[in-house]
């Protein structure tokens, strides 16, 4: 069976699209996670006042290891039975 330039074309557009579309849901929902978590942060570190020790990045890299521990954390209690 031949495969015509059309459907060639066609069947890489879509398996693209199938391939690159949930890579980018995830990135998208990520980033809003990081801001959401860092938001949700900056309170405490203000109230802490550990914003002087490094500086304005401290919420996101806050942001992001709460996210990772969450991660580690779902991943323990899907391995419990």
């Amino acid at each position: 069976m031949t495969t015509t330039p059309r459907n060639f074309i066609q069947s890489t557009f879509v398996s693209g699209v199938v391939f690159l579309l949930p890579v980018a849901l995830i990135t998208v929902a990520l980033g809003n996670a990081v801001l959401w978590v860092r938001e949700l942060i900056l309170p405490i570190i203000v109230a802490l006042h550990f914003e002087n020790i490094i500086g304005t990045g401290l919420p996101l890299l806050f942001a992001v290891l709460a996210i990772i521990i969450s991660c580690f954390v779902a991943g323990l209690l899907s391995r419990l039975k």
